[in-house]
């Protein structure tokens, strides 16, 4: 059996709309396709094969009320991801010449590393691991801050991502540090 592409199955509902109520009605609404038929009604997002909202409403009013409820939904959504990328990119732009930068991973432990920023161009960073001064709070607990006179392995080069992050490796993800103490634990 042939597995249908998304372009086809969102057909597929667009065929089917049409079968039971005749004419459909279809809108694109900012990356929102909207299909309706009478008081029915199916939206889909961006490219996507089925819809994430396949409803009959019952009355052409309620289903008017639904639509005008999602596109304002969906303008809201789409305002605070403008918003979020605009803080980000701002934040990013930090990300310069001697910058520190702060990881924490681990398992069942919180480990933190620091870097500093040697170069940047463009998108691309290029790091330096850094060593830290670490005091011991309690049994597995401590606070740790950067110290830019120890240098760790050699420096690299790394992508600055849209959310204002350096992905130093699969665990661990780089961002600006506050300047405050990090607290670390050990896991014992």
């Amino acid at each position: 059996m042939k597995r249908l592409t998304k372009a086809e199955r969102r057909n597929l509902y667009l065929s089917n709309l049409t079968q039971r109520y005749g004419k459909v009605n279809v809108e694109e609404y900012k990356g929102l396709t909207i299909m309706s038929a009478g008081a029915v009604v199916a939206i889909f997002t961006a490219k996507a094969g089925k819809p994430y909202a396949y409803y009959n409403m019952g009355t052409v009013e309620k289903l008017n009320t639904y639509i005008a409820r999602e596109k304002k939904s969906h303008d809201q959504d789409l305002e605070a991801a403008a918003k979020r990328l605009k803080a980000n990119t701002e934040e990013s732009d930090k990300i310069q010449k001697d910058t520190i930068l702060r990881a924490s991973w681990g398992y069942d432990q919180t480990n933190i590393d620091f870097y500093q920023v040697i170069e940047r161009k463009g998108s691309f960073v290029i790091v330096q691991a850094i060593g830290q001064d670490s005091t011991v709070e309690g049994f597995d607990y401590g606070k740790c801050t950067p110290n830019t006179e120890i240098k760790i392995g050699e420096p690299f080069r790394r992508k600055v991502s849209q959310y204002a992050s350096v992905k130093i490796d699969s665990s661990a993800n780089a961002r600006i540090w506050s300047g405050k103490p990090q607290t670390w634990t050990s896991g014992r």
